[in-house]
């Protein structure tokens, strides 16, 4: 009896899919959430001074690492989704793509593994021949 028990726990369907499942929504969740909180604070703030945006991005080297940093992982997420993901059958890349430039990768990045993980778990078609 504990034997079952045991194997239901430690099932790898289970553990293995549903977690990062799980933490990949938790983190596209976070990165929606953290960065428009500052973002909309600076607008409240200040409103759209896109000159005061830029020095306050660029002010020291410590926020020019942050933003450069930020910059580069959107054009790699960019050039992935065009380069690869495109090509796959049932492909949204493009929602990823708009997800990153409108929100950022923090955001599209999670979201785009959730998505991932969530197709990988569904049932694979196998063929049958007669």
């Amino acid at each position: 009896m504990l034997e079952n028990a045991t194997c239901k726990l430690s099932s790898p369907s289970r553990t293995r899919l549903h977690i990062p499942r799980l933490f990949y929504l938790l983190l596209t969740f976070a990165g929606l959430v953290f960065p428009w909180y500052f973002f909309i604070s600076f607008l409240v703030e200040n409103g759209v001074d896109l000159i005061l945006f830029r020095q306050q991005l660029f002010a020291n080297h410590i926020s020019t690492f942050f933003a450069i940093d930020l910059i580069i992982t959107a054009i790699v997420m960019l050039v992935f989704l065009y380069t690869t993901d495109r090509q796959r059958a049932n492909s949204r890349w493009h929602l990823f793509a708009l997800a990153t430039i409108a929100i950022g990768p923090s955001f599209s990045i999670p979201l785009y593994l959730y998505s991932r993980t969530r197709i990988k778990t569904q049932p694979e078609a196998t063929s049958h021949s007669l």
